[in-house]
Parts: C-alpha cells; structure tokens; sequence
C-alpha cells in the first residue's frame, strides 16, 4: 500500500510546478476535482517527452518514486500478481 503525504492534489500542484507548459485553467479543474482534466494531466505527465518533468514530479512527491519502483518490480516479474 502505498499514501501520498497529502492527496491527488499534490501531484497536479506538483505537475503545474514542473510543467511550465501546462495550461492553468486544466490545472484549476483538476483542483476541482474535474476527473477529466485529472486524467488529462495525469497521461501529459506520464507520456511526457521532457525526462526532467517527470523527475522533478518525482522528486516534489516522493511517494511517487516508491509506487514506480514496485510497478517496475512487477512488470520485471511478469507474472500479473498484484
């Protein structure tokens, strides 16, 4: 199991802040809770070309880095068990 030290919200604040490109009205319905422009930010910021936005997305909220290690042990181990 794996918590964010505050809430989704952490992460889109997070993404504004390393994201400079990324639109502030998306980032204000995300904030209020608008699950469309949650998912919208979500998939720029995980398909995102620019390494360094992940990292500094990674690095702001740190319980990131623990979920994508264990997804990554998973996917290594290949066998679909959660």
């Amino acid at each position: 199991m794996f918590l964010l030290k505050e809430n989704t919200e952490t992460v889109i604040e997070a993404a504004e802040h390393c994201d400079k490109d990324l639109a502030r009205s998306l980032v204000t319905r995300a904030l209020q809770k608008d699950v469309n422009a949650r998912d919208a930010i979500f998939n720029r910021i995980s398909w995102h070309s620019d390494r360094a936005v992940r990292d500094c997305i990674r690095q702001r909220v740190e319980a990131i880095l623990e979920i994508v290690k264990a997804l990554v042990t998973l996917v290594r181990a290949g066998d679909g068990s959660v």
